[in-house]
């Protein structure tokens, strides 16, 4: 063999030896989440994990977050409802290890932003949520749950699999293929300019359901105005109707639209927040059918973000997107 092919040969060997050393952990891994064949004895089995892998002595208050598609933090039918029957596993745990198990819910109070209390709480409990995410991998499903507390840190967490064959509720979050193509539209803007500054943006609930009410809460670090863009599950933006004065920095902030409640067609939808120390003006808004200005899904989101980013302005501007998911009602018998 001639002595320069060798030396390349022996270049690409540690390649080699890292993706065989990748793909035999990556094997471990998957063996290792336990194997159901449907959504009850996943939500069972997840919900056992989470009890006999706890870091901490119990008991603890827990406020249920969102199971979410891994990727892009939107949720489906699928994982509303393994949800649903671990949040009743964990409150009948035999050894009383999570007497409150709530859906997490908030509400602006004295310019701070409060978690709900559950009437079942006990007081020398700690507060822990439950939050995961989910992947399809050829014909299986593989969920990944934690348990942490609020700064992040996990003490507790559950893993299974389970194929698709054997799912009652759809996977999929509806509207998938529309973030999808948002993301890819949006990256044919012009390139946002780095945040001048931070803002947050929550909702009032982390699940909504058909007829719920829907706050958003705001919050900046500098006095800023503000202007909230709805993308629904069919691709429209809505322009959320602001108050006209600018929002005090430091401060939680509700009421910042007008009421809104939730109405189907449901499912993945998206709310693109855009923020400046002056006031933000918007040009020749389409009108659509229905009681707030906006774009149709035909109008392009590129020229809608080149609008905002192209602003001549010296101003400090930012801007941030967070997702939400909206799901039916359930139908009456």
């Amino acid at each position: 063999m001639p002595h320069n092919l060798l030396l390349k040969d022996l270049s690409q060997m540690h390649k080699i030896i890292l993706i065989i050393v990748l793909l035999f952990f990556s094997g471990i891994l998957f063996a290792e989440a336990e194997t159901v064949n449907d959504e009850n004895t996943a939500a069972r089995v997840l919900s056992e994990q989470l009890a006999e892998n706890l870091k901490e002595d119990p008991p603890f208050n827990i406020k249920i977050r969102r199971l979410v598609y891994e990727g892009y933090g939107v949720s489906s039918a699928f994982a509303d409802n393994l949800l649903s029957i671990i949040k009743d596993e964990l409150k009948n745990n035999d050894e009383g290890d999570f007497p409150s198990v709530v859906e997490l819910e908030r509400e602006v109070k004295n310019r701070g932003l409060k978690i709900l209390p559950d009437e079942d709480e006990k007081t020398e409990a700690k507060d822990g949520y439950l939050e995961g995410s989910y992947r399809d991998v050829k014909d299986r499903i593989i969920v990944e749950l934690r348990l942490v507390f609020d700064n992040g840190t996990s003490f507790s967490s559950a893993e299974i699999s389970l194929p698709v064959s054997g799912l009652k509720h759809e996977w999929k979050p509806r509207g998938l293929d529309i973030i999808k193509q948002s993301q890819k539209e949006a990256s044919k803007t012009i390139a946002p300019k780095p945040n001048d500054f931070s803002i947050e943006i929550k909702f009032n609930k982390e699940k909504f359901v058909e007829n719920d009410s829907f706050e958003i809460f705001f919050k900046s670090d500098i006095d800023s105005y503000l202007v909230l863009l709805y993308q629904d599950v069919d691709g429209n933006h809505h322009i959320l109707t602001t108050k006209k004065d600018d929002f005090r920095r430091n401060d939680w902030h509700d009421n910042i639209t007008d009421p809104l409640v939730i109405e189907c067609p449901c499912g993945a939808e998206r709310i693109y927040a855009f923020a400046s120390e002056e006031p933000i003006y918007w040009k020749e808004q389409a009108m659509l059918e229905s009681d707030l200005e906006g774009y149709p899904s035909s109008y392009p989101l590129r020229k809608i973000l080149n609008q905002h980013r192209s602003l001549d302005s010296n101003a400090k501007k930012t801007e941030k997107i967070v997702t939400l998911t909206t799901m039916e009602g359930k139908k009456k018998p």
